[in-house]
C-alpha cells in the first residue's frame, strides 16, 4: 500500500495534470461503484418486499372458545375474592327481590 501511495506521489510531482486526472477518475469511479450498490440493493429490498415468505392466512370461523383460567397467587386470597363476590350476589338478589332493577 505504501509502494502505491509512493507511486502517486511521484507521478503528481511529475505532472500536476496527472494528480488531477486520477482524482477525478477516483470520484467517477466511486460515483458509479455508490450507484451500482444503491440500485443493488434497492432490488434486493424491493424482491423481500414483493415476495412475501410469510404468508398469514385468515381464519373463517372459531370452532370452540377455550376459556384460560386466571392465576391466582394466594389460595386465602382466592377464597376471600369467591366470599366477597356471593355476598354481593346475593344483597343484588335481595334488591331484585323488591323490585328494584339494577
Amino acid at each position: 500500500m505504501q509502494d502505491l501511495i509512493q507511486f502517486f506521489i511521484d507521478q503528481a510531482s511529475i505532472n500536476g495534470d496527472y494528480l488531477t486526472g486520477m482524482v477525478i477518475a477516483g470520484i467517477i469511479v466511486l460515483t458509479a461503484i455508490m450507484i451500482f450498490s444503491g440500485y443493488i440493493f434497492n432490488q434486493i429490498i424491493s424482491f423481500f418486499r414483493n415476495n412475501k415468505i410469510i404468508t398469514i392466512k385468515k381464519v373463517e370461523k372459531f370452532d370452540k372458545i377455550i376459556e384460560v383460567p386466571k392465576y391466582v397467587e394466594n389460595a386465602q386470597q382466592y377464597k376471600e375474592v369467591l366470599k366477597k363476590l356471593k355476598e354481593i350476589e346475593d344483597k343484588v338478589d335481595k334488591i331484585n327481590s323488591k323490585g328494584i332493577k339494577l
